[in-house]
């Protein structure tokens, strides 16, 4: 699927293949690969949780054992501060909203890129994700798990 934002900027999904788990949304700017999303659908899932929270918890946040383990959110350093994380992270929501409906989001916010450096501050990425509507369900040190409900 490939969808065109704009003049320069377009989207696309790759679906996950023979030994690769994750599907991919990927952003590009004026054809060239600019970032995207790895993510993964997560099916009776509450071994992903049980040292964290109790199975009671768990069904009130995902009611039907099953979420969008969003893994990974990657702008490549050119092309960050364009706007594009935006249009990218907008785009995904809208996507897992039509394909898995009633399905929750999650992630693990953590601050750090493929080189282990900081590309943003932990509380601006807290409410970068707070403003497509994800929530806090454990806040640590510096990660914090949050959820977005179908």
């Amino acid at each position: 699927m490939a969808k065109k934002i704009s003049k320069n900027i377009h989207i696309e999904v790759v679906y996950a293949s023979k030994g690769n788990n994750s599907n991919q949304f990927r952003i590009f700017f004026k054809n060239q690969l600019a970032g995207y999303i790895d993510f993964e659908e997560y099916f009776d899932a509450y071994w992903y949780f049980e040292n964290y929270i109790s199975e009671e918890k768990f069904l009130k946040l995902f009611p039907n054992s099953n979420f969008i383990n969003m893994q990974l959110l990657f702008i490549k350093s050119d092309f960050r501060r364009k706007g594009l994380g935006n249009i990218l992270m907008d785009n995904f929501v809208k996507y897992i909203n039509k394909s898995f409906p009633y399905t929750p989001i999650y992630l693990n916010a953590s601050p750090f890129d493929n080189d282990i450096e900081p590309s943003i501050s932990f509380e601006n990425l807290v409410k970068f994700y707070k403003r497509f509507q994800f929530v806090e369900i454990i806040r640590q040190q510096f990660n914090c798990q949050m959820i977005k409900v179908a």
